[in-house]
């Protein structure tokens, strides 16, 4: 009996000791309610959209949680705990922020001086700003640049830069909204703001960040910049949700690089995180002073209604917000700064519901209101038209691809005097201002900006996103038509360069017979150059932003120089049959075609031009 006895409660000595190990500890009671409605966030998400996650909430500069749940590994059966790394996205510019204007309290740069001040002249005119930009600008988000064809990940380490400089001249953006202060997120423009500080200096961006904020903070295992070199020690794998609470293990563990060094690419641990927002949260001075927490919460003003933001975050629904996304990866942060409070969700799978959690915090969202004066408002039509978001890029095919999915149309209702945006409708109450047609009647949903000529320059929405305006061709329904046809023109080529070869050989020794440069010579490239084209398609249609610039550009070159060969090919096709009425027709045939399939690809910016 005594060894039965003494066997059970060994047994249940060691379930203890197993569930203290593997359950997360709570460093407050369960009564707390931001525990509770995290217990059920997590409880939520865990599982079914995402393997893993971590959770860090502080109040008034101290930990409240700092907890992980669920797998770091699912092969391995590895927890996730406080020193698990998680890639962090566009959380890294929140360090690059703080850098900066530490640097600026220590006067060794002003935040609100002319970058082109602190840049050598051959980067500066490299840069060809439109109008001045300072650092506060690249760090709030109101510069105006647009996207970059070339990608801010990559899923191979070999693929990272040698420097901040080659990394920012690999791909320089257009600045497109630059003469309206808007904010519009940019992660070239945090880039950039590492690198002038970089200049400013004369130091190192990775030794400035490190002495600001990584050793001050005892931040050990945060790499803002990661390589083969500087590995975190445990991290998290990532992983693809195939619903059901079904994950399958990403490439490569799901590891991505930063092509756009101190704006992503970080990787932190709930331990390291928790302290920063700990220092960020607190009352009074302690590694940061209460002038530079300020200066990271202050908003920089703009020409919109409906955007705000500050050096670090964005400024909606009641408080200062910051997302941060990878391929496999993401994190959300949000601080409410009048109560000194912030949580924080990581998570190893991404979209997960868990990333949406912290904004379901702050239960009341901020609104904007504006009412009609009497005066005379715009015709709706000068609103119409097709609509793609600024933080895109269409100079490369990929970067067009998705623009042209991602356009969104506005249509005038002139039943009601309304117009459409995507499945809603808005009533005008002020001068490009207008308010969702059944609502108060006041509150702002969606803002537009023009210029002196009256012409739409941005479209703004609640949640803060930044529309430009596009030509009709990149409206859905005609850049569906022009895809379509470059895809049946590049494959009718595939069957033309097979069928030329194969009618010169059939025709050797025959009264009819070609030259080798008239009849075969034009198909040959054009079925090179298709097969160049389809590539990319390919290439740009499944990766989209995960296919390297670099090799676009490189097949884009080839497919020009197949090009070019295949024009001058039929041209001499052309001279040579014109005593040939048969053989002129079938080739003025061809040689149109061919002119609009390489017009198509122009378009498509399948060839470099």
């Amino acid at each position: 009996m005594r060894k039965m006895l003494s066997a059970l409660l060994a047994a249940l000595l060691l379930a203890a000791l197993f569930t203290a190990a593997v359950l997360p500890v709570f460093s407050v009671t369960p009564a707390d309610p931001l525990v509770a409605a995290i217990e059920n966030a997590v409880t939520a998400s865990l599982g079914k959209d995402t393997p893993g996650a971590a959770v860090v909430a502080v109040r008034g500069g101290s930990t409240v949680m700092m907890e992980g749940f669920g797998f770091a590994d699912m092969a391995e059966k590895t927890l996730v705990t406080a020193g698990t790394s998680f890639e962090i996205g566009e959380l890294t510019g929140l360090f690059t922020a703080i850098t900066v204007f530490s640097l600026a309290e220590r006067g060794a740069l002003s935040v609100d001086a002319d970058i082109t001040s602190y840049l050598p002249d051959r980067f500066a005119k490299k840069l060809n700003l439109t109008t001045p930009v300072t650092l506060r600008d690249l760090l709030s988000g109101t510069a105006g640049f647009e996207g970059r064809r070339f990608d801010v990940l990559f899923t191979k380490d070999s693929h990272t830069f040698a420097s901040l400089e080659e990394a920012l001249l690999s791909d320089i953006p257009e600045q497109s909204l630059g003469k309206k202060k808007q904010v519009s997120a940019s992660a070239f423009g945090i880039s950039l703001a590492a690198y002038v500080a970089e200049c400013a200096t004369g130091t190192p961006f990775g030794e400035l960040a490190s002495a600001a904020v990584l050793t001050p903070l005892g931040l050990s295992s945060t790499v803002l910049y990661p390589d083969r070199s500087t590995a975190p020690a445990s991290p998290a794998h990532g992983y693809i949700a195939k619903g059901e609470g079904r994950f399958t293990p990403a490439a490569n563990a799901g590891k991505s690089y930063s092509g756009l060094p101190y704006a992503t690419g970080a990787v932190s641990t709930p331990a390291d995180l928790a302290n920063l927002l700990c220092a960020l949260s607190a009352p009074s001075d302690g590694v940061f002073s209460a002038a530079l927490k300020t200066a990271l919460f202050t908003s920089t003003p703009n020409d919109t209604l409906l955007t705000a933001s500050t050096p670090a975050f964005s400024r909606q629904d009641g408080c200062f917000t910051l997302t941060g996304r990878t391929v496999y990866f993401s994190a959300t942060l949000c601080f409410d700064r009048t109560a000194g409070n912030a949580v924080l969700t990581l998570t190893n799978a991404a979209p997960s519901a868990l990333a949406d959690f912290p904004r379901s915090l702050y239960a009341e969202p901020t609104t904007v209101t504006a009412e009609n004066t009497g005066g005379e408002l715009p015709e709706l039509k000068t609103y119409r038209g097709a609509y793609v978001p600024a933080t895109e890029e269409g100079h490369s095919f990929a970067g067009k691809y998705r623009l042209t999915e991602a356009c969104v149309s506005v249509k005038v209702n002139k039943d009601e005097g309304s117009i459409s945006f995507g499945e809603e409708r808005y009533l005008q109450i002020a001068p490009g201002v207008f308010t969702a047609v059944g609502g108060d009647g006041k509150t702002v949903a969606l803002q537009f900006l023009t210029d002196e000529k009256g012409d739409v320059t941005s479209l703004i929405t609640a949640d803060g996103t930044v529309f430009v305006p596009v030509p009709f061709y990149l409206s859905s329904p005609v850049s569906k038509i022009l895809f379509v046809a470059v895809l049946v023109l590049a494959a009718w080529f595939l069957f033309y360069g097979l069928y030329s070869v194969v009618r010169y050989v059939t025709h050797r020794g025959k009264e009819n017979e070609e030259s080798f440069f008239s009849g075969a010579l034009p198909g040959i490239f054009a079925f090179l150059m298709s097969l160049l084209v389809l590539w990319q398609i390919l290439l740009g249609v499944k990766n989209g932003y995960g296919t390297l610039s670099s090799m676009y550009q490189a097949l884009s070159v080839m497919a020009l120089l197949f090009g070019i060969v295949a024009a001058g090919a039929f041209t001499v096709a052309f001279f040579s049959s014109l005593l040939d009425s048969k053989r002129l027709s079938r080739t003025v045939r061809a040689a149109i075609l061919f002119v609009l399939y390489a017009l198509l690809t122009v378009f498509w910016h399948l060839v470099l031009f």
